[in-house]
């Protein structure tokens, strides 16, 4: 039975394709459909990435960073300081904490790696950006 719908089905569309004919596009058929699809490219617009944080600001939150490191350096900096004195807060019940000392050489080495590992995380993401980028 479904042998025999082929059949008709088979019969029936070539019977319907020998009426209508068969078309042939324009020698101009692939000129005009590019030029559809390239317009429609260009009224795609492109998103432009744009930083949080400009450039010009990095070199001022970098500018600061320095003047602070340099004062740390060389100025007139005491590493010996209660963490609350700094605060001026009068505590109702006298609680005693211990006294923070810090060495030159820790304040030092805390800078150096601070510095290194800011250089090491700015290295690597340029060369992901590179690696990935898509131009």
């Amino acid at each position: 039975m479904e042998k025999n719908k082929e059949k008709e089905f088979d019969v029936f569309f070539s019977k319907a394709i020998k009426e209508v004919g068969m078309e042939s596009p324009s020698l101009d058929f692939t000129k005009k459909l590019l030029a559809k699809i390239e317009v429609k490219q260009v009224k795609k617009t492109h998103f432009v990435y744009k930083p949080i944080i400009t450039k010009y600001a990095w070199g001022i939150i970098a500018a600061v960073f320095l003047v602070v490191l340099g004062y740390i350096v060389t100025g007139d900096y005491q590493s010996n300081m209660s963490w609350w004195s700094a605060f001026n807060l009068d505590l109702k019940w006298h609680i005693k904490l211990p006294e923070i000392s810090i060495s030159k050489t820790y304040i030092y080495c805390f800078i150096g790696f601070t510095v290194f590992l800011g250089l090491q995380v700015y290295l690597i993401k340029q060369h992901h950006s590179k690696q990935f980028s898509l131009r």
